[in-house]
């Protein structure tokens, strides 16, 4: 048998967990692999991106990372 060893290491990460039979699994090495063909990991990567700034323009104010995202920095840099 041959496993397969993820490019990407996060590819769990990216892909996440599936929920079959009324549990939550990881999915296996041979799953990723299937699901990430042809996948371009930097588009991906900069979807996600896209994703997350929309989320945050819909943040109530004042959440956290609305704030860390919209704060001025104060300061120099040494």
């Amino acid at each position: 048998m041959m496993v397969f060893v993820s490019p990407f290491p996060s590819s769990s990460r990216m892909y996440g967990p599936k929920y079959e039979n009324g549990e939550w699994k990881s999915q296996t090495n041979r799953e990723l692999e299937e699901m990430s063909k042809g996948e371009n990991i930097v588009k991906w990567i900069k979807r996600q991106r896209i994703s997350w700034l929309g989320h945050l323009g819909r943040m109530e104010e004042n959440r956290m990372p609305k704030k860390i995202f919209t704060q001025e920095l104060e300061g120099t840099r040494r």
